[in-house]
């Protein structure tokens, strides 16, 4: 007699329950029709036959066939074997439809496979059903399963996150002259851009949902919603960023009460949970305004007073004008080791008031720094030092001693 091999996993354990047959290996079930089918097409000469038993049953034969497959699941998904992740997640569904987890995962390996394709009408096909698949999280979020979801929820927000960052191909065209004229980059960086506002949309519902959740658990779900909009707005290319700029500075007001009642104490000084005092200028406290956070170690704090850029004797660059002076003068020696860096890039809000704005992107003993333009969204990517005082990028670093413009310092603030 031939011997059953499970399809699966390749195991001839077998046994026999409530008129199926299930491997004892990783759970997948039978029928009596597929064990007769795989009896007919083995060979007829093969080893010993597999010993079928009924077994009573146990209460967690489903727990433990939902633990096998999302084990299988998991260490396909880390190889990036999208289509073998797909198969035991969708599995995972059948027996736990409300498993969050089999749920996204299920059709994001269809999503980051539909990256390798040019086929931009796919692509949004598959996209579309990973965008339903997010706007169902809230029905099947349970507070009782927190220390289970919420984990989970995090990790799919970074994979969120890791995919918009990864590459992709796309249709272009191009003149006769070889130069692209006309691509379809942007109807895939518009998916990610949605994919991210829907998954903001359904944290929000599990919050509204659950109102008596705690409020650390509330910090936790706006934290991950901060970092979406942050990277949206920093990598989303928006023609019109002002809803999410509005959602992300929604998330901060909701964050910093609790965060500023944390942190009573060193040298960043919180006046209110929006505005902090930190150093002096010409014996003034230097009074700034909260524009972003990293977690619970920093914020990041533009000034609210501007500063006139003055060039003077011995001063040949504005770099050496904020080190030497800004930095140095109105800072004491602990304040000045809160002058950090941030995983966070930074954000186009810093803009203030059409005035430049400079910002200390890193570095403490020798911060670095980054110049805004009075129309600029987005930071420069050159150092402070390669621009002359009027803000105008001078290559051979001459400069005009006569410029005078008006800065504002955007910092980030390491907290202790």
């Amino acid at each position: 007699m031939a011997q059953i091999v499970c399809e699966i996993c390749g195991s001839s354990e077998m046994i026999k329950k409530d008129g199926v047959f299930q491997c004892e290996c990783c759970g997948m079930k039978y029928s009596l029709e597929e064990i007769r089918s795989m009896l007919g097409a083995a060979p007829s000469a093969q080893p010993a036959p597999a010993v079928f038993q009924t077994v009573p049953e146990r209460h967690d034969d489903k727990s433990d066939t939902v633990a096998k497959y999302l084990q299988f699941a998991r260490l396909a998904k880390s190889k990036e074997d999208w289509a073998e992740s797909e198969k035991y997640y969708k599995l995972v569904e059948m027996e736990d439809p409300t498993n969050i987890e089999a749920a996204f995962y299920g059709s994001y390996g269809k999503a980051k496979a539909s990256l390798m394709d040019s086929n931009l009408y796919q692509r949004q096909a598959v996209f579309k059903i990973l965008h339903n698949v997010i706007s169902m999280l809230p029905q099947n979020y349970n507070p009782a399963r927190s220390e289970e979801q919420d984990p989970i929820i995090l990790q799919i927000s970074n994979d969120i996150i890791a995919m918009a960052g990864s590459e992709y191909v796309y249709n272009y065209t191009k003149n006769g002259y070889g130069q692209i004229i006309k691509d379809e980059k942007m109807e895939t960086v518009t998916l990610f851009n949605t994919l991210s506002n829907e998954f903001c949309s359904s944290i929000d519902k599990i919050i509204e949902m659950h109102p008596d959740m705690p409020e650390e658990k509330k910090e936790f779900f706006y934290e991950i919603g901060l970092k979406q909009s942050d990277y949206v707005l920093m990598n989303g290319n928006l023609k019109n960023p002002a809803f999410v700029k509005l959602n992300r500075n929604r998330y901060l007001n909701l964050l910093m009460p609790n965060f500023a009642a944390r942190h009573q104490t060193g040298p960043v000084v919180f006046l209110d949970p929006m505005h902090v005092q930190f150093g002096t200028f010409a014996n003034v406290p230097i009074i700034w305004t909260v524009i972003g956070k990293d977690g619970d170690s920093s914020i990041h704090v533009i000034c609210n007073t501007c500063f006139q850029w003055s060039i003077g004797p011995g001063v040949s660059t504005g770099a050496a004008w904020l080190s030497n002076l800004f930095t140095n003068g109105p800072f004491s020696f602990e304040e000045r080791q809160c002058v950090s860096s941030s995983s966070i890039p930074t954000v186009q809000e810093i803009v203030y008031n059409d005035l430049p704005t400079v910002c200390c992107q890193h570095g403490t003993s020798n911060p670095v720094w980054w110049l805004t333009s009075s129309t600029a969204s987005a930071l420069f990517n050159v150092i402070l030092q390669d621009y002359s005082p009027r803000g105008e990028l001078n290559v051979k670093g001459h400069k005009n001693n006569d410029a005078r413009i008006r800065v504002r310092p955007a910092v980030w603030l390491k907290l202790q």
